[in-house]
């Protein structure tokens, strides 16, 4: 189940947009939001900067609180990546946004994805536009034949359950880049596109007898082309509010995510939830 929502804010219109986002998941799911700043004293003494973050802190945490939501807010002095990794190890469920005027995600946020054993959700906020309202009915989740790309379904089961919410499972059919026969080239892409959206069909409707059982209702898609541009289309179609993905755990952040998932979070403008390969409760 999902207890807590651990919440980093920094006073950006980005962090609060992440901020959007789980004050809806606790909402739905009934857990308590713990808000923490982190003031970074490792280059600096944080003089006054210490007051200012407790008084932006605990003025979020009285507006959260007044919609009736159970919160917690904490300032800690530290480096941010690894102020947030040791509470992020003790939440359900971390969330963070970046703004995508930035390189890649940011140096905290970069920290946290390649290190965190938790399940970390991604925002990506448009600088300049109102935080937006997220629709979090539907979770979906993209499987292949490996059983690295199922790490994700757990967790998004629980969050599924927690929130109400239903799952979208989706397989890519990557059609052959290289027919030997020019002359027949046509005829044996499309029987081979065809056969493998037949393995692909199978493959979802098998993941989806077994999560039908937990009670989470649920729906298949297949798709051909570009895997990162076919899993945000697809999700942008089907009204996804969610984007599950595992991650494999490096120090690289290529690696950490694959150069899939790494695609996605950077380019989808729907929030994207990534899990290691570890237990969710």
């Amino acid at each position: 189940m999902m207890n807590t929502i651990l919440t980093p804010l920094d006073g950006s219109p980005a962090a609060e947009a992440g901020l959007a986002w789980a004050k809806q998941a606790a909402l739905k799911s009934g857990a308590r939001l713990d808000l923490l700043t982190v003031v970074d004293n490792t280059r600096q003494e944080p003089n006054g900067h210490l007051e200012e973050a407790q008084q932006y802190l605990f003025a979020q945490r009285d507006l959260v609180a007044a919609e009736g939501l159970a919160v917690e807010a904490e300032v800690a002095l530290g480096a941010p990546g690894e102020q947030i990794l040791a509470r992020a190890a003790n939440a359900t469920l971390t969330v963070m946004a970046y703004p995508t005027n930035v390189w890649l995600f940011g140096g905290t946020l970069d920290v946290v994805m390649r290190e965190t054993a938790s399940p970390l959700v991604v925002i990506r906020h448009r600088t300049g536009r109102q935080v937006p309202e997220f629709d979090t009915r539907k979770i979906l989740v993209p499987i292949d034949q490996s059983e690295y790309s199922r790490l994700a379904l757990p967790v998004a089961v629980e969050m599924c359950r927690a929130m109400g919410a239903s799952i979208i499972l989706l397989s890519i059919v990557i059609p052959a880049s290289h027919i030997p026969d020019l002359r027949t080239a046509e005829r044996e892409l499309r029987d081979a596109v065809h056969l493998q959206a037949q393995e692909a069909q199978a493959l979802l409707d098998q993941a989806a007898e077994s999560i039908g059982r937990e009670g989470v209702p649920i729906e298949t898609a297949v798709a051909i082309g570009d895997p990162v541009r076919e899993i945000i289309r697809v999700a942008r179609e089907l009204d996804a509010g969610l984007i599950a993905m595992a991650t494999k755990g490096s120090n690289s952040l290529s690696k950490v995510l694959g150069s899939t998932a790494l695609g996605v979070a950077q380019a989808s403008p729907i929030p994207c939830l990534l899990v290691r390969p570890e237990p969710f409760l």
